[in-house]
Parts: structure tokens; C-alpha cells; sequence
């Protein structure tokens, strides 16, 4: 089977954003440790708002130059540990900014629609550019921040442009709507993946655009009442080694705690001791795993390292753009 570990590379979005160092540093490093150790590549998508933003205040703020190199090094580092970058757009860093102590976050446009289609168009080309300058890597692959990816008419042709011929936003059966942010890939192709043009959840024989995406379980109530409860028991081992608080989610936690649901198979947290279920999937190919250096915990990682080390020799771990080859 081919398994493409995908992370998205971010701060929290909430009322505290949390630090770089525990965000994105600490966690990101200790992946980069195991891609090393066992020879398995990573896609990290990062937050190129996020980035832009730094390099454009790091000559005013020490404590943001100190955050700009922090980020760059670590960059770097994936790089030297055979991992692939790639684009990832919250686009509320176009509104959002320092106040000299720390990050205040306005996600009243949280997604490219909320933009005009020049605005995002720029804003596409801006991200890329400085992603490219900073890790030195062709950049071909695009995950829309929230999965906020519809609708894709409005980005298709700046995405074109800037050479983002992959996207990998959708998950088979992914619905939430609130007045912030939405998705619904509720009639996404069953695929492993496929080609489209305008709508991602439409497959469109050559189509210029690659789908590859995030693979998904049926989770129970059961298993979420058992995540939430360990995380009380046992903070030090699960909560999360992130410092922020995300982007609320109306809804979200009820929906989980009272039903089955469709969920992206997943390398943070309790969900990781589903991935070795995940990889015995029946009649599968290709496993697309997303998960947030945030929100990875030291149960987590410790899991990690284990199942790499039993399955590293087992399946063929993938870049995201080896697609595309």
C-alpha cells in the first residue's frame, strides 16, 4: 500500500493561538526525528500566511525574527529529512496581527470565498511565492485551511498559474456548515483519487487537477466518550502538546459524542491506534493520513514511533507529489 502522512504545519486559530515552540516546533521535530530514523517521507503543509506575515514584521518584533528563523530552520529541516512542503491557505492572516506580545486573530473571512476573486488570486500567488523562496522546493500541492476548499471556481485558474496542479482538501463524507466556515464532500467520488477541473467533488476525465484524498473511518460515539475521558484522566499523556485553542466549531463535539461518524483518518492523538485498522483496509491502494503537529500528544508519538517501526519495511510511504510523477 502506498501511505501519504501528511501534516498541516499551523499555530491555533482560537482566542490563543499558542507558541510556535510548542505548536510547531517541539512536535514537528520529533516527526522529523522518526521520518529520519525509518526513512519515511512526510507532507507537511504549512500555513504560508502565517509565514508571509512573519517575514514582513521580523525587522520590527524580536520575538517574531526569533519565530521567522525558528520556522525557516525547521523548514529547512524537512527538507534534509526527505520531506516535501507544500501550500496550505488560512487567509485570515490577511486581517489578523501582532500587537508586540502576541498574535490576535480576526477569522472574520476564514476562507478564500470570503475574499474577491482578485484578492484571493493574490493572495495564492503571495503564499506560494514566499513558500518557495523559504524551502527551496518546488510547490505543486494546495490543502485548504478548514477544508474550506468550494468553492473551487473561485481559486481554480490562480492555482493554474502558481503551478498547484494537486489538491488535497477533500475527505469522502465531510459536512459541517456554520456561519465562520463550511464544507460538504458528501458526494465526493469514492475514489483514491481522481482528475476535475472546477469542482473537486466532480471527476472530470484529464482534468487538469489531481484529487488525492484524505482517507476516512466510521468512528463511534464510544471511541470519542473514551478520547475526551483520557484526555481528563491523563492530561500529560493526551492532551494535545499545543498551546492554542482552535477556531470553534458549533455542533461538533455533540455530533461525535452521540452518533457514528465520517471521520479523516488520523496521525494526532487517540486516533492514531486506528491507523493500523486503517492500513488493513480491504481492496485499498493508497492511505492519505492527516494530522496537525499541534495536536499531536506524547501518547501519540510514542504510538508513532512503534507503528513505523512495525510497519516501515511493510508499505510504501509516499509524498504527496509523487502523485503527480
Amino acid at each position: 500500500m502506498n501511505v501519504f502522512f501528511t501534516w498541516d504545519y499551523e499555530l491555533y486559530f482560537g482566542s490563543e493561538t499558542g507558541t510556535a515552540q510548542s505548536c510547531m516546533i517541539e512536535p514537528t521535530q520529533a516527526l522529523l526525528s522518526m521520518s529520519k530514523k525509518y526513512n519515511i517521507p512526510m507532507t507537511f503543509f504549512v500555513d504560508c500566511g502565517y509565514l508571509l506575515r512573519l517575514k514582513e514584521l521580523k525587522d520590527t518584533f524580536s520575538q517574531v525574527r526569533d519565530e521567522y528563523d525558528a520556522v525557516c530552520r525547521q523548514i529547512e529541516d524537512m527538507g534534509k529529512a526527505g520531506c516535501e512542503v507544500q501550500l496550505h491557505i488560512h487567509p485570515h492572516w490577511e486581517d489578523s496581527y501582532f500587537d508586540g506580545n502576541r498574535w490576535i486573530m480576526n477569522v472574520n473571512r476564514y476562507k478564500l470565498a470570503d475574499f474577491s476573486k482578485e484578492e484571493a488570486a493574490e493572495i495564492i500567488r503571495s503564499y506560494t511565492q514566499i513558500l518557495r523562496e523559504v524551502s527551496g522546493q518546488a510547490v505543486e500541492a494546495y490543502r485548504a485551511g478548514g477544508w474550506c476548499v468550494q468553492p473551487f471556481s473561485h481559486i481554480s485558474e490562480a492555482l493554474r498559474v502558481n503551478g498547484i496542479r494537486l489538491d488535497s482538501s477533500v475527505f469522502k463524507g465531510g459536512y459541517f456548515q456554520s456561519d465562520l466556515y463550511a464544507y460538504d464532500f458528501r458526494d465526493c467520488p469514492s475514489a483514491e483519487q481522481w482528475k476535475f477541473e472546477e469542482d473537486p467533488c466532480v471527476a472530470v476525465d484529464r482534468g487538469f487537477f489531481t484529487e488525492l484524498p484524505i482517507s476516512v473511518y466510521e468512528l463511534s460515539p464510544f471511541f470519542f466518550w473514551k478520547l475526551f475521558i483520557l484526555g481528563r484522566l491523563k492530561p500529560s499523556e493526551h492532551k494535545p502538546i499545543g498551546n492554542g485553542k482552535p477556531v470553534p466549531s458549533p455542533g461538533m463535539r455533540k455530533k461525535y459524542l452521540t452518533r457514528w461518524n465520517s471521520h479523516y483518518v488520523s496521525g494526532e492523538g487517540y486516533f492514531v491506534t486506528r491507523l493500523p485498522s486503517a492500513l488493513h483496509t480491504p481492496h485499498i491502494k493508497n492511505l492519505t493520513v492527516l494530522g496537525h503537529p499541534k495536536a499531536c500528544t506524547r501518547f501519540s508519538l510514542d504510538y508513532l514511533d512503534r507503528f513505523f517501526a512495525r510497519y516501515h519495511t511493510r508499505h510504501t510511504f509516499r509524498n504527496v507529489s509523487d502523485v503527480l510523477k
